[in-house]
């Protein structure tokens, strides 16, 4: 079984936010003086100001529309206000950048609260300079159906990046700890207790590493359960 290496197909942005499709035009976009790459990771401090966009090809006269959304709003678990409008920016010429279009919706940087949102920029390929008009809201805005109600096809190129909070652990990485941390909490606990698992745990941990050293692992393992338990507690909190 072949397994699918496409990234935005894999991050679910194509289901959730765009339909499959097959990348003609290279865009390129760049933030906080570094290039977007589909999965990078963002702080909101990072993307406060508009990105660059350019454009490749070689054709002027080829029009293009950029779209901007958050794939997660207000939060990935509760994804109700999907997909959130950030930017939207029509009639940009070929071989340009996003400077050189109009901006429909002006930018509004990502400013996450919970979880990790997928910030989603699609490139769509105009069959003529039109007019559009901004939509009501950012909230609730689809892109395949303003590329429906546009006659803008599928997408000809699309990057996605990940953006959490600035305090935020977020990841499965912090859940994991947090997991352990209450394994290694309730062990200790149990020794307290004076109950007979945590007797042979402490028993058979003197015996490999000595009394001395016990105290020292038993100390570090408090700290680090504690730490583990607060960096668990903040992400679901955040």
């Amino acid at each position: 079984m072949i397994r699918e290496r496409n990234p935005l197909v894999v991050s679910g942005v194509v289901g959730d936010v765009l339909d499959a499709f097959t990348s003609t035009v290279e865009l390129r976009v760049y933030s906080d003086g570094r290039m977007l790459c589909n999965g990078c990771n963002f702080r909101p401090s990072q993307v406060v100001a508009q990105p660059r966009v350019d454009i490749g090809g070689d054709d002027f006269r080829s029009l293009y529309t950029l779209v901007m959304v958050d794939a997660d709003a207000p939060s990935p678990s509760n994804p109700c206000l999907r997909e959130y409008l950030h930017w939207l920016v029509t009639d940009i010429p070929g071989s340009t950048g996003a400077d050189f279009g109009t901006e429909i919706v002006s930018y509004e940087s990502p400013q996450p609260s919970m979880g990790i949102h997928r910030l989603v920029l699609g490139l769509f390929r105009q069959p003529r300079r039109q007019m559009v008009n901004a939509p009501r809201g950012r909230q609730n805005f689809n892109t395949r159906e303003f590329s429906r109600l546009h006659n803008l096809g599928s997408p000809v190129a699309a990057v996605y990046y990940n953006c959490q909070r600035e305090g935020g652990t977020g990841g499965r990485r912090a859940f994991l700890r947090c997991g352990i941390s209450v394994v290694v909490v309730f062990g200790v606990l149990s020794l307290c207790l004076g109950l007979e698992e945590g007797k042979v745990y402490f028993r058979e941990l003197r015996r490999l590493c000595g009394e001395e050293r016990v105290l020292r692992v038993w100390l570090g393992i408090w700290v680090w359960a504690c730490e583990g338990l607060l960096c668990g507690i903040g992400a679901l909190s955040g």
